[in-house]
C-alpha cells in the first residue's frame, strides 16, 4: 500500500513538473489603424457623430475587399493607382480619395441636419438668445494628412425673422 501511494505521488508530480512551460515574454505592440493620421486630423469634440462614424468607416476599408454598399470610381483627373469611394448615410455623403497603399490622401464630406456637438449647440444658443436652429449642415475637407475646413452652417429663426449662422470650428482644439 505504501509503495502504491509512493508510485501514485510520483507520477502526479511527474506530471506536474512536465506540464509546467517555461514563460515566452512578448514584445509589447502598439496597434493602430492604417489611417490613424486622418482619424486625428478630424475628429475632436466637435465633430458629429455621424461624421465620427463615417470617417472611422473610411479610416478602415479595404480597397481589394468588394463592399457592396459603397461606390468604388476611378477619376480620369487623377493617377491610375488613386481611386474615390463614395460613402453614403441617411444624413449625408462622404468622397475619400485613396492612394495605391490604402491611405486616404483627400476627404470631402457634407452631412445635414444632424445632431450638433454639445460646444456648437450651446454656442449658437448663447450668442444667439431666443433663436432657434431650423436646419443645419457639416462641411468637413481633409487634404494632405492636414484638416483644410470644418464648419456648422445653420438657419435660425426668431419668429417671423430668420438668419444663416455660419460657425467655423477649424483649429478650435
Amino acid at each position: 500500500m505504501k509503495t502504491l501511494v509512493v508510485t501514485v505521488l510520483a507520477i502526479l508530480s511527474f506530471g506536474i513538473i512536465t506540464a509546467q512551460e517555461t514563460p515566452v515574454v512578448l514584445e509589447d505592440v502598439v496597434v493602430s489603424s492604417k489611417n490613424q493620421k486622418f482619424l486625428n486630423a478630424v475628429q475632436d469634440d466637435y465633430t458629429p457623430d455621424v461624421a465620427r462614424e463615417m470617417e472611422a468607416l473610411a479610416a478602415r476599408y479595404e480597397l481589394n475587399q468588394p463592399h457592396t454598399p459603397y461606390y468604388l470610381t476611378h477619376l480620369d483627373n487623377i493617377t491610375e493607382t488613386d481611386y474615390v469611394v463614395e460613402f453614403f448615410s441617411t444624413k449625408g455623403y462622404m468622397y475619400a480619395l485613396y492612394d495605391e497603399n490604402g491611405d486616404i490622401s483627400v476627404c470631402s464630406e457634407r452631412y445635414k441636419d444632424i445632431s450638433l456637438p454639445k460646444p456648437v449647440r450651446d454656442q449658437v444658443y448663447n450668442e444667439n438668445e431666443g433663436w432657434q436652429i431650423d436646419k443645419n449642415q457639416y462641411k468637413s475637407v481633409f487634404k494632405n494628412d492636414k484638416l483644410i475646413k470644418k464648419e456648422y452652417k445653420m438657419h435660425l429663426s426668431n419668429g417671423n425673422d430668420s438668419r444663416v449662422v455660419v460657425v467655423d470650428v477649424h483649429n478650435r482644439n
